[in-house]
């Protein structure tokens, strides 16, 4: 099912003759009362007898002035009553007269006016932490992180996120820190072992049948995996950090039934992400032990040869995204922690930063809009939009506010997801409709 859009525009700037529309882009159709006025577009309240009223098929659920006063507030009531059958409308709570309007069945994201809009979703599991999101399409997604008593934790959608369900792992005790698919059947996760992080283990966990079913996979090398890419099913890396804090960069040619490491030209610290646009050319971002702290790496033939380049700030970097092989961001922990190249990384350039904590995540749907996820320094989380590569930034508004978002996807420039946790062990699952 797609996502119910419920726009309300004013139709007719005469005070007498003002209506209200919800429309549906599910039925592409618009029903009008003319009963209810309201004062300016996109900035209405509703009239103080005005009863807006779902109806599902659970039963009624009746929302009434001052409860209910702005559109967002409505959006917001509605992010979380599920799917199903919602029968829409207004009415006269002095009078008793209803305005049906519409009749659709939808999933539970609504969108008020047009503007962008996060809404939170419902997880089964509610500790502990997500760390990464993946979604093929606008409706299959997954999401890895840990769960209660430091159990993996791995998560599927097939509608958007109304609904997710827990898929079983073959091991236990495990972190995952990033999952990555390549199509609806053929993923994989990676992390470690949280038990002990000073002689943990890597995990990587491979599925053929879209996460019924996770096996494991043998790595050459022990230490910890943050993050994996796959460029198709057969073709893949895993970088990360080996036990004695060394790089690590694992590759391989046949869906992960033999990983081999690669060699970095740096070889402390840690690698925390990794992205390819091709089976030739790729970047991985983290950081080294000694100032300058950023690690920047490029690939042009595969990983056979990778070579560093240079960042304008010493930052930490736990994200990296490029669009194609120009034009890319890399974000990181602290003040001025965004930078981009627009010549595949010979030149990085520092952005200005939207935040001063740590941003976790960022992603480009192309060379000028993309959104940056993290923290800001209150342990609050921070959602920014930019339309201009970065030049400037959009603060936008999570619906939970206390926490960090540690990875992001996007489907497009309506569409996308963030995961992370609340700062208080429960976990986070956000989804972004324009």
């Amino acid at each position: 099912m797609a996502d119910f859009k419920f726009d309300i525009a004013l139709q007719n700037n005469s005070p007498q003759a003002q209506s209200l529309t919800l429309f549906s882009p599910l039925s592409q159709t618009a029903q009008k009362t003319t009963k209810y006025q309201f004062a300016t577009p996109y900035q209405a309240s509703y009239p103080a007898n005005c009863v807006f009223t779902v109806t599902l098929s659970s039963g009624v659920i009746t929302y009434t002035n001052p409860a209910i006063i702005t559109p967002v507030q409505l959006a917001a009531a509605l992010t979380d009553l599920g799917a199903g059958t919602w029968n829409v409308a207004f009415s006269d709570a002095i009078n008793g007269n209803v305005f049906y309007v519409f009749s659709e069945a939808v999933t539970q994201t609504f969108q008020i006016n047009g503007d962008a809009f996060w809404a939170t979703q419902t997880s089964p599991v509610t500790q502990n932490v997500l760390n990464s999101v993946l979604f093929i399409d606008a409706l299959t997604g997954w999401v890895v992180g840990q769960g209660a008593s430091n159990q993996i934790l791995i998560m599927s959608t097939v509608d958007g996120g109304a609904t997710w369900v827990q898929q079983i792992s073959p091991v236990a005790g495990y972190t995952l820190r990033s999952v990555h698919f390549v199509d609806a059947n053929n993923g994989w996760a990676v992390g470690y072992d949280n038990s002990n992080l000073a002689l943990s283990n890597i995990i990587i966990l491979v599925t053929a049948n879209g996460g019924a079913t996770w096996t494991q996979q043998l790595s050459p090398i022990t230490g910890q995996l943050y993050s994996v890419f796959f460029i198709n099913a057969n073709t893949g890396w895993a970088v990360g950090s080996d036990q004695t804090s060394n790089v690590i960069i694992l590759t391989t040619a046949n869906g992960g039934t033999n990983w081999t490491t690669q060699v970095s030209p740096v070889a402390d610290e840690f690698l925390w992400s990794i992205y390819f646009i091709d089976a030739n050319t790729g970047w991985a971002v983290g950081r080294r032990t000694l100032a300058p702290l950023d690690l920047i790496l490029a690939t042009t033939n595969g990983g056979v040869t990778w070579t560093q380049q240079t960042s304008p700030i010493s930052l930490i970097m736990f994200g990296v995204h490029f669009v194609d092989g120009n034009n890319g961001w890399a974000v990181g922990g602290g003040v001025g922690s965004v930078i981009s190249t627009n010549d595949g990384g010979a030149n990085w350039v520092q952005k200005t930063s939207p935040a001063g904590g740590y941003l976790w995540s960022v992603f480009f749907i192309n060379s000028t809009t993309g959104w940056v996820v993290g923290s800001n320094g209150s342990g609050n989380i921070d959602i920014y939009k930019t339309i201009d590569g970065g030049t400037t930034w959009i603060h936008q508004t999570s619906p939970v506010i206390p926490g960090t978002l540690r990875g992001s996807y996007f489907i497009n420039s309506g569409l996308g997801y963030a995961v992370g946790d609340d700062g208080s062990n429960n976990i986070v699952i956000v989804k972004y409709i324009d």
